[in-house]
């Protein structure tokens, strides 16, 4: 029996090497290995990673959203102490922080930046990816949805109003928010860890803590839509998205600037978004069918 021959075996064998016995056969230059050899061993390579990487993946995912989950309410405990511009410093010195804390971590690929696991033979990451987001989005619907309809997203919606009044009638604000700091943090997990998988590639800097890039548009995204609605950050992702590839199809070069003053035009004039425009056009509507009525 050849070498090839028993690293062939070695590979049907022993299901953790799979990967590394097809690369290693593949690089023999053994006239007894023949092509239907290293098919087979190709094809049993992407039966046995293939269900791995997405059990991994998935794992993964779920580990970054508890970490963060972790670190949310010790960092939301202190932060959210602050209100107003000094809170918005705060975030925003966390955020440059955070990206310069990661550039100094090996582990993490340092200034470098970290390269994602390619996925193996028979695994459509784009697809993949696309599903797992969109099953994402749906359990937060859903969760955010019932979540709402709770003693605590009455609370939620009590500080949103006056947070000194729901302070004043002895509501416990501050644990409030910090769980729900944490909440948005362990979701914020799985979405980066999902972003950074489409992308295959990280840094700290410009990509997992870029401020003029991803930490605008993710603000952007609400603020199109309508902040403080369920359906408005859906709507403003995909309003978002849509502006964003037109600006960046049409006016590349220009497009930062085109995507400036869309930000000032939302602010300015639709100041509630995009479901706020549409409850005033109800309003408007409902106001003019009750004159009509009482005519």
């Amino acid at each position: 029996m050849s070498r090839a021959e028993e690293i062939l075996l070695m590979a049907k064998a022993v299901p953790p090497f799979p990967k590394v016995a097809h690369r290693v056969l593949a690089m023999l230059d053994d006239p007894s290995v023949k092509a239907a050899d290293l098919a087979e061993v190709i094809q049993y390579d992407a039966a046995i990673t293939a269900p791995i990487f997405v059990q991994s993946l998935i794992i993964g995912l779920l580990a970054a959203a508890i970490l963060n989950f972790v670190i949310g309410l010790i960092v939301g405990s202190q932060l959210l102490q602050t209100r107003g511009h000094y809170f918005a410093v705060g975030t925003l010195g966390l955020g440059v922080a955070a990206g310069e804390f990661a550039g100094t971590m090996d582990f993490l690929g340092g200034g470098s930046g970290m390269n994602f696991i390619q996925p193996p033979d028979g695994v459509n990451l784009t697809q993949l990816l696309y599903f797992l987001g969109l099953g994402v989005v749906a359990i937060f619907f859903v969760f955010l949805t019932w979540l709402h309809r709770t003693r605590f997203g009455f609370v939620m919606n009590a500080i949103r109003d006056n947070e000194d009044k729901a302070e004043a009638m002895g509501l416990p604000t501050g644990r409030v928010k910090t769980f729900a700091w944490a909440i948005a943090a362990a979701f914020a997990a799985i979405a980066g860890g999902l972003y950074g998988a489409g992308k295959n590639f990280i840094d700290p800097t410009e990509v997992a803590f870029s401020l003029p890039t991803v930490g605008v548009w993710m603000l952007l995204m609400p603020l199109m839509g309508g902040k403080g609605t369920l359906w408005g950050p859906i709507l403003g992702a995909v309003m978002f998205q849509l502006f964003k590839e037109f600006f960046w199809t049409y006016l590349f070069g220009w497009q930062r600037v085109a995507l400036g003053l869309l930000i000032v035009i939302i602010v300015v004039f639709f100041p509630d978004g995009l479901m706020g425009g549409l409850r005033a056009v109800k309003e408007r509507l409902s106001r003019k069918s009750g004159k009509g009525e009482a005519a």
